[in-house]
């Protein structure tokens, strides 16, 4: 054990580590899983905390798993933050403020001022069938918010084939010109969680698109009987990486932030999906 990696000296063959570097560079790290008599003998050699034997077999395991590289972006972290604010920075709170925000949330009000006016399906399908709105008409204002809404406010990883999308809409018009729509959810703009396959598009789990599955040659299930039922598939919506994260924001995208406030958090995983909705 007296090594220097017992001694949590860092591990010299470690490869440098660059705070916002999205790359993937995978390592094997050593954590045997302990159960039975060795998961109680490994408990009781680290259950005295204040032992040298107890902080050396710590130091030893957290050294094996790079540990040392998560203290080098910790210091860039701190680093940082004394010469510039982070963008959408981590806090801790203190018990007192912790239990202001409790109490602000309790007595919170329903949030009346939204970006815009929320339609449902059953919105959309009065409004086809009664000629006061065309499916064609609203993928145009949707491609259009798409495209005016800030890089903040991303909410697609993947987008379908736009010429695709009009034809589909414009398909979906002459059924219901003609009373014989497919569904309620004919022409119905549909977008889905970046975990699902969508034909033609890279479904990447809100990881980088090169680690992605790649362009997928077939709906899958849910996707198949939404379009067989005349929706619009307009793509995938972005999420936090593989989904282990409720603060909503995607490092590889860079968004979305919430759609409410900026400076703020969505939300997530599904984070794309929710600042969409909440974007009409």
């Amino acid at each position: 054990l007296l090594s220097r990696r017992c001694l949590l000296l860092p591990d010299p063959d470690d490869a440098p580590v660059t705070l916002g570097d999205t790359a993937y560079r995978i390592k094997r790290i050593d954590a045997p899983a302990a159960s039975g008599l060795a998961l109680r003998i490994l408990s009781l050699l680290l259950g005295g905390r204040g032992s040298l034997l107890a902080q050396l077999v710590c130091r030893w395991l957290m050294n094996r798993n790079g540990t040392s590289r998560l203290r080098r972006l910790a210091g860039q972290i701190i680093r940082q933050r004394s010469t510039q604010s982070l963008t959408y920075p981590m806090v801790r709170l203190s018990q007192e403020r912790h239990a202001e925000h409790e109490r602000l949330a309790g007595s919170a009000e329903e949030v009346r001022k939204r970006p815009c006016k929320y339609n449902s399906v059953l919105d959309f399908h009065a409004a086809y069938k009664s000629g006061a709105a065309t499916p064609s008409a609203v993928l145009e204002r949707v491609l259009a918010a798409i495209d005016r809404f800030p890089a903040e406010l991303r909410v697609f990883s993947g987008l379908a084939d736009r010429g695709e999308l009009r034809q589909a809409a414009a398909e979906s018009g002459m059924r219901y010109a003609q009373g014989l729509p497919l569904s309620l959810f004919d022409g119905v703009p549909m977008a889905f969680k970046d975990m699902v396959s969508i034909a033609g598009l890279n479904t990447t789990c809100g990881t980088h698109s090169a680690h992605g599955r790649g362009l997928a040659a077939e709906d899958e299930v849910v996707v198949a009987r939404l379009r067989q039922a005349g929706a619009l598939v307009m793509g995938l919506n972005v999420m936090t990486e593989f989904g282990v994260t409720p603060l909503g924001y995607s490092l590889h995208s860079r968004a979305p932030v919430n759609a409410y406030d900026p400076r703020r958090y969505s939300g997530g995983s599904s984070s794309g999906t929710a600042v969409g909705a909440a974007l009409g």
